[in-house]
């Protein structure tokens, strides 16, 4: 087992349910949880006892909360938030905001801005009209306006579309009209869930549909890339890993090594948390799991019945013998929201369609849900996270892999061979790697390919002098 001793977490904490908005898709008004949120928001000195408990979580685990988004409601109106991000800052963590533009005025743009927030997230829903009937009125040119202002004072942008059969028509419109007419660094989408007020929204999608808008949303990447735009297309949607991790079934060495390797982070390495300190595998997913700071999150996230299931293959009924399992896993929480079930079969799965891959019977083994909170988080350090500064902290000491990150980081088609058949293209290459340092070299390569860091004149340059400063470190070690 390789035990990650260098796993990160990411955090997505709503620290209010303030909000001058009430969208028709919004999963904060869901009647499981936004009551008691709203009645009993954390304090200020409680919000720090909670960020106390991680940190000893921390330490007692050898991991690291790397980065925290703050949601809402709007994070930005809660009194005193600069406060609780400075807080933040100190301690070492990455900050960025999923917010409204609402309250970004001028001075609290300068004050993200100082804090060192690394990215400030808003939301469009379609064009103009259909925006603003999801939102409220003006909402469109309000947010339009304010990816210039934040653009403008050096802070990164990202636009984020919940794709509802209401609003299907507007996704590549509205992503042609951002190109054109602003600066925008980056933009993502995925597939609504029945959460909250969405509940009252369709989500009768088709899998022929869902595979054509994900095959269409990378072909328009693509295009972007090679047309020297700025705006980035992130790859948020579960199944997307479906087209950037073809299933190998020779890869028998990652299926036995690593539960999970990739896709939904929920119950792995990310986790929410409500305003009133109720812990969640995923916001998307209205099942909560006791309270901080009453309950420790080492006895939630590692003892809580459902983040063990969540963890654990044979409970996934229509995932637990495919070969996407580490990659994918779907969207729990869709099913959920469909059929009651976050574990059942996924509607709208879309493995079917791409391929005729057969059933994986080489898997690593699932832990007894009774284990010990120790053995508990040895299993989760035994995911493959990727982390890029620890696969360069690798590199140092492995000529093997350096050598194969030279051969490949430069040539885009001998990269994507790499990718969709790892341990098929390292044996005929002569790459003798082990399972991790396999599965390394495949999230880089993606990394580098799925950015278009070798096309794009304004990062290519950046990408290739890391490479260069490699080769000129490996000439040095040999």
């Amino acid at each position: 087992m390789h035990n990650n001793n260098n796993l990160t977490f990411s955090v997505q904490w709503h620290i209010t349910t303030n909000c001058n908005n009430n969208c028709r898709h919004c999963y904060m008004y869901d009647e499981k949880t936004f009551a008691d949120e709203r009645k009993n928001t954390l304090s200020d000195e409680q919000l720090i006892r909670v960020l106390d408990d991680l940190t000893g979580f921390e330490r007692k685990y050898g991991v690291r909360f790397s980065t925290f988004n703050l949601s809402g409601g709007d994070p930005v109106s809660r009194p005193g938030w600069d406060g609780f991000v400075k807080t933040l800052r100190d301690r070492g963590k990455r900050v960025t905001i999923l917010g409204n533009p609402e309250l970004l005025s001028a001075e609290n743009i300068s004050k993200l801005k100082s804090l060192g927030v690394s990215r400030y997230q808003m939301s469009l829903d379609g064009l103009e009209n259909d925006h603003d009937d999801f939102r409220s009125p003006g909402s469109f040119k309000r947010t339009v306006a304010k990816i210039s202002e934040l653009e403008a004072a050096g802070i990164p942008c990202q636009i984020m579309f919940t794709y509802y059969p209401e609003n299907r028509k507007h996704l590549f419109p509205l992503i042609e009209f951002l190109s054109e007419n602003t600066p925008l660094s980056s933009f993502s989408f995925d597939i609504g869930c029945s959460a909250g007020n969405a509940e009252n929204l369709s989500t009768d999608f088709s899998r022929e549909e869902i595979k054509d808008v994900l095959e269409r949303y990378l072909r328009l990447k693509e295009s972007l890339i090679n047309s020297g735009k700025k705006l980035l297309l992130r790859e948020k949607s579960h199944f997307l890993r479906l087209f950037r991790f073809p299933a190998a079934p020779e890869d028998l060495k990652t299926f036995e090594a690593f539960p999970v390797a990739e896709g939904c982070h929920a119950a792995w390495s990310s986790v929410a948390i409500l305003s009133d300190g109720r812990l969640m595998a995923c916001r998307r997913m209205p099942v909560t799991s006791g309270k901080m700071p009453e309950q420790s999150f080492e006895e939630l996230f590692l003892g809580d019945p459902f983040f063990r299931k969540l963890r654990r293959r044979t409970f996934y009924k229509g995932c637990f013998d495919c070969a996407y399992y580490q990659y994918c896993r779907g969207c729990p929480a869709y099913c959920e929201g469909e059929t009651g079930d976050p574990f059942a079969v996924n509607p709208v799965c879309i493995k079917e369609l791409l391929d005729d891959t057969g059933k994986v019977t080489a898997t690593y083994p699932d832990p007894p849900l009774d284990v010990s909170f120790g053995e508990e988080m040895d299993f989760v350090k035994s995911a493959f996270h990727y982390n890029p500064e620890k696969f360069f902290e690798r590199l140092k000491g492995n000529p093997v892999l350096r050598n194969a990150l030279f051969r490949l980081a430069d040539d885009r088609e001998e990269s994507q061979k790499y990718i969709n058949s790892p341990t098929s293209y390292a044996g005929e290459e002569g790459f003798d790697l082990d399972a991790y340092d396999l599965l390394l070299l495949r999230h880089f390569l993606n990394w580098v390919v799925s950015d278009g860091l070798l096309v794009r004149k304004d990062t290519a340059p950046g990408i290739r002098q890391y490479i260069n400063w490699l080769k000129y470190y490996h000439i040095r070690q040999n």
